[in-house]
């Protein structure tokens, strides 16, 4: 032990300390996880589902860490993506796909049949070749409830 420790010890001893025991105390106040922050960033992200947690702290005030925290354990909330699915085509759609075919067929009737060859064809699904938003873009914010049945929840200690 060092010897200004040592001092230490000794004056409190002889100022009457009767404990090598550390005084206990006060904790320190929850001022990021209160009642009304967690309600506060639960509005910010019903609001905006496709916030980071990053603009989440910035908005309301707090650490990265305490927003993660108040998403993940308080409403029971997780970040999830969105799923590519092919659109069927609408009635629109198919009338241009057939005014396409159209154009396409008095087209080949004057190319003496050879732009055949050039088109491609498959069933009646819509695929959309160019999709602005990339997978992180569409992540959106979900209570677990709402993501799987209660019977597929995995509760762990911290759940009860």
């Amino acid at each position: 032990m060092d010897v200004s420790k040592v001092r230490s010890w000794v004056r409190q001893f002889n100022e009457g300390r009767t404990s090598c025991d550390n005084k206990p105390k006060q904790p320190r106040a929850r001022t990021s996880r209160s009642d009304d922050m967690i309600k506060k960033v639960e509005r910010i992200v019903l609001g905006d589902r496709r916030m980071t947690v990053e603009q989440i702290a910035s908005r309301v005030g707090i650490s990265v860490g305490s927003v993660h925290t108040i998403l993940h354990d308080d409403p029971k909330m997780r970040k999830v993506s969105s799923r590519w699915v092919p659109r069927m085509l609408t009635d629109d759609h198919m009338a241009a796909r057939v005014a396409c075919c159209q154009a396409l067929l008095t087209h080949d009737d004057s190319m003496n049949g050879t732009s055949f060859s050039l088109v491609v064809t498959m069933d009646e699904t819509w695929m959309p070749f160019f999709n602005p938003e990339t997978k992180r873009q569409s992540a959106q914010w979900k209570h677990r409830d709402s993501l799987l049945p209660k019977k597929f929840w995995v509760t762990t200690s911290a759940d009860k």
